[in-house]
């Protein structure tokens, strides 16, 4: 149930996620918006399924994700290594309520196991993360298409960064946005100064 006024707004290809955002912000004034890849079709009902799941968590973006078809290799019982995924894959570790808690590249799962007890191999993962969700999964089988909802200040702050530190949604954005709903609320003050306006000066420095 429920209805939203949609805006669209179209940017030539070239353009870098930056400045894309930046005109976002320019144009229109809303609480949220849709970023969409022009080569990707999205139906009514998987854009209104995110959509219903972004607005009640109060997230700052929720990205859609995608397994493989029949569940690929994880239902499938196999265990894959680090060295027969794609290089640009990415590892996701999602929390109890389906949470991204940690976004990184899968060459992070270091198969040589440098640094690591036992030579096993993995990805660090945070203790804090450990101490607030508990129990975390840890999936390698999920691929973004680039359908992402974000709320209008991660544009605000994007354009104020600017195409050097943004010149990627999906790289430079996105594994941002994760990390910083770990840090503590002192370290997060200077950003969400810079990003919101009316909220004084500030500098960020990651």
């Amino acid at each position: 149930g429920g209805a939203a006024a949609i805006h669209l707004q179209t940017v030539d290809f070239t353009v870098g996620s930056a400045e894309a955002l930046a005109l976002v912000k320019d144009r229109h004034s809303c609480n949220n918006f849709v970023v969409v890849p022009s080569d990707l079709l999205v139906g009514g009902p998987a854009l209104r399924a995110l959509l219903d799941r972004h607005r009640p968590s109060g997230a700052d973006a929720t990205v859609a994700f995608r397994a493989p078809p029949g569940g690929g290799d994880a239902a499938a019982g196999k265990r894959r290594k680090p060295g027969d995924f794609e290089e640009d894959a990415e590892v996701a570790v999602l929390g109890p309520d389906g949470r991204v808690a940690l976004l990184a590249p899968l060459v992070d799962l270091d198969p040589e196991g440098e640094g690591h007890e036992g030579g096993a191999g993995g990805l660090r993962v945070p203790k804090l993360l450990l101490g607030r969700l508990g129990r975390l999964r840890l999936r390698t089988d999920l691929a973004s298409p680039g359908l992402v909802v974000l709320r209008t200040w991660c544009a605000e702050w994007a354009a104020q960064l600017g195409a050097q530190r943004v010149a990627d949604l999906r790289q430079d954005l996105l594994p941002e946005l994760v990390a910083r709903q770990w840090r503590p609320a002192a370290e997060e003050a200077p950003l969400l100064a810079l990003a919101r306006p009316g909220g004084g000066p500030g500098e960020w420095e990651g």
